[in-house]
């Protein structure tokens, strides 16, 4: 278990504290744009690429994305979210 801290004022997360208000912009611009180079992320949301590469290696620890060196640039790519097998029938016998 852990505890979160916020200081006096600030709006605490519904959901209890799981994503980042900056990492749900983050995963918003990689999947529209997947292979968004880490510095141009950075750039689109007025942070770091230090900040910015904290954010995504959190993100890329959860499954949500992976990032990918291309050259001397590190790409984000959305993750392929697994195909619910819930709603699928059983197969009938015969």
């Amino acid at each position: 278990m852990h505890k979160h801290f916020y200081p006096i004022g600030a709006r605490v997360p519904e959901d209890g504290g799981g994503l980042h208000e900056v990492q749900l912009r983050m995963l918003g611009a990689i999947r529209e744009l997947p292979g968004l180079a880490v510095a141009d992320l950075a750039g689109a949301l007025g942070i770091t690429s230090q900040h910015a590469l904290y954010h995504l290696r959190s993100l890329s620890s959860q499954g949500l994305i992976r990032l990918d060196r291309r050259g001397i640039r590190l790409r984000c790519y959305p993750e392929e979210r697994p195909a619910s097998t819930s709603d699928e029938e059983p197969p009938k016998s015969r």
